[in-house]
């Protein structure tokens, strides 16, 4: 189903909406009612169940800004346990949600055997944030998510849960190259790190410049606006037409998509025939190879990157816009050694805060702490961060 033929829904959240009232009315309907004609009939009403979901999003979305909203835990889905969870620590972090709506798309829906409905929904999310300034871009979070609903005998939908679907495709343990020595930065906010302003003290070390097409600094303007360009909307998700066809779509695209943001600041091809060599950094290598690892696999690009116009990175929370946060979490939410996930650095908000940008899953702008407290909540308790930042002995 192509964008332009997906029923498309805008919900606006307003501050004050009655979440505690929608979302007990969305999850208060009970098994007994899946014996229905729907059930029956494997027949399924498109729009009833997309409004049906719209009530349920825009319930979720107030639960952003409404620390306060009396909802019973028995009746939560797992992604309201998951908003609750990041609303609470993004407070505790200084980076509060002062907006956030939704744009829902129903991918398929179908009745499964016990009589409830499958939902497949794609769900784009755009958020402002308390002290980070009107002129700054909005934050974007995009997700799969697979939702199961009720009906009763009158043919009205529930939702009675609500799971996102992980997209995110880690690398294998070992899955590195044999010059595979990352530095981990720091991930602690302190006095210490001077957040938002990238640090050129004596932890950062200069690496040799290798290879040698591309040692200089890729244009920062260049990068942002690509990145921004390629995560916001109508590019706001992570099938096929979201992507720029000028390169290939992969499983997973963290990677393939930072690279891309490097060639738009100006970095050029290391052309070669070895995709495994770190040498080599190419959408499409001579001969039948196709793309570098370099290109497409976040711990291959860090080796590659680190060896060009970039260096250590002392603190996360010292990057700036056009820097790479690479990152190590899993699997099973544990670091094994090897870099699973690369973000770019977009901005950094008027507080500080970096805010990062990347693909599978897309997420456009969105401020460090929030990434943080997502994979916290997903269950991933030990992270370790491996950031890259443009050179400093030469213009950013």
């Amino acid at each position: 189903m192509s964008k332009t033929t997906m029923a498309r829904l805008k919900i606006v959240v307003v501050r004050g909406l009655g979440a505690a009232t929608l979302v007990t009315t969305a999850l208060a309907v009970t098994p007994q009612f899946l014996t229905s004609a729907v059930a029956a009939n494997s027949v399924v009403d498109d729009d009833a169940v997309l409004a049906a979901v719209e009530e349920y999003q825009s319930s979720l979305d107030a639960l952003w800004t409404d620390p306060d909203t009396a909802t019973t835990a028995s009746l939560l889905t797992s992604a309201q346990s998951v908003v609750m969870e990041v609303r609470d620590g993004m407070n505790e972090d200084g980076t509060p949600v002062a907006s956030a709506a939704s744009e829902v798309t129903l991918l398929q829906a179908t009745v499964q055997d016990d009589g409830t409905v499958l939902a497949e929904v794609s769900i784009s999310t755009t958020f402002t944030y308390e002290g980070m300034g009107d002129s700054e871009a909005p934050g974007v979070w995009s997700d799969r998510h697979s939702i199961q609903l009720t009906v009763d005998d009158a043919g009205n939908y529930s939702v009675a849960e609500d799971v996102v679907e992980s997209t995110e495709v880690v690398a294998g343990t070992g899955d590195v190259p044999d010059d595979y020595a990352p530095e981990r930065s720091s991930d602690t906010r302190s006095s210490s790190a001077s957040m938002g302003g990238g640090s050129a003290g004596s932890t950062a070390v200069p690496v040799a410049f290798v290879p040698a097409y591309n040692t200089s600094p890729p244009d920062v303007g260049a990068m942002v606006n690509y990145a921004l360009t390629w995560t916001s909307s109508p590019n706001d998700g992570d099938d096929e037409d979201d992507f720029n066809s000028e390169y290939p779509v992969l499983n997973n695209n963290c990677a393939n998509f930072a690279s891309q943001v490097l060639r738009a600041g100006g970095w050029e091809y290391d052309q070669g025939i070895n995709p495994w060599s770190t040498s080599f950094w190419a959408p499409n290598l001579w001969g039948p190879a196709g793309a570098s690892r370099t290109w497409v696999n976040s711990a291959y690009q860090y080796t590659y990157v680190v060896n060009g116009s970039y260096f250590y990175l002392d603190n996360i929370w010292n990057a700036s816009a056009g820097d790479l946060l690479y990152v190590d979490w899993d699997p099973d939410g544990v670091a094994d050694g090897t870099i699973d996930h690369v973000m770019v650095v977009t901005s950094v908000s008027l507080t500080g805060v970096p805010r990062v940008s990347q693909k599978t899953p897309n997420r456009s702008n969105i401020p460090l702490t929030q990434s943080i407290r997502n994979a916290e909540a997903q269950g991933k308790t030990s992270i370790v961060w491996y950031g890259l930042q443009r050179d400093e002995m030469l213009p950013r």
